[in-house]
């Protein structure tokens, strides 16, 4: 009688063995960061300062995927302008690919902004 109960228990402990990653040998590309970061300080049609950002696995080089994720568009935001500044931020960050675009159009942008400096830089000053 113990079958029964003890087959679903040991499926869901492997299920929940493989959510937790980091041990296994799968290489930088499962866990690691690697990011192209454009900025364009004077906005999209002006001159872009670019680099590539890399390091090893679960550091994520300082930034949080939090820090990357777009203002909800149900956020009410100061408008504040901040300039016409833009940036991309692309690639692989602790193994999950990442697509952000950022501006200074209003406060919540601008604060997604400060988050996300260790990669972009402060803020460029500018209107």
């Amino acid at each position: 009688m113990r079958l029964p109960i003890a087959a679903p228990l040991c499926a869901l402990a492997l299920a929940a063995a493989g959510c937790g990653g980091g041990d296994d040998e799968g290489g930088a590309s499962d866990g690691g960061t690697d990011l192209l970061v454009t900025v364009h300080p004077q906005g999209a049609a002006g001159p872009a300062r670019e680099r590539q950002v890399s390091c090893d696995e679960g550091d994520g080089c300082g930034v949080k995927a939090a820090d990357l994720n777009p203002v909800p568009s149900d956020t009410a935001c100061a408008e504040i302008y901040g300039g016409p500044a833009t940036a991309t931020v692309t690639g692989t960050l602790n193994g999950e690919q990442v697509s952000a675009r950022f501006n200074l159009t209003d406060a919540c942008e601008i604060e997604r902004w400060k988050r996300a400096a260790v990669l972009l830089g402060p803020p460029p000053q500018g209107g």
